[in-house]
């Protein structure tokens, strides 16, 4: 992304921009997961108590926890972060890269 298109970025378009791409990695993730589980249905079928291997709302319930945390892992740190003045924030990052320097040096 070039200079001029990252300073137009709005507060919102910076967080819808962060969110969604997240939201997409945990999308992925938990398809790649239920996949996963239930290719392995056969292996899980005796450590399993009155729950079927594929038991469809175990895996919408546990899909549905899952993407909301990782909405909200997203979405908060994101928030907070788009509520700071930016060159505080630079100033505040960069002093904490030099001390995280004089602690190695």
């Amino acid at each position: 992304m070039d200079e001029s298109a990252r300073d137009s970025l709005s507060a919102k378009a910076v967080l819808k921009l962060v969110v969604r791409k997240e939201m997409v990695l945990a999308i992925v993730g938990t398809a790649i997961g239920l996949l996963a589980s239930l290719a392995l249905t056969r292996l899980m079928r005796s450590l399993l108590f009155q729950v079927t291997p594929t038991d469809w709302l175990t895996f919408v319930v546990a899909s549905l926890v899952l993407l909301t945390v990782a909405l909200l892992a997203s979405y908060i740190p994101v928030r907070r972060t788009t509520k700071l003045d930016p060159l505080i924030a630079l100033r505040v990052g960069s002093i904490h890269r030099l001390h995280r320097l004089e602690i190695h040096l």
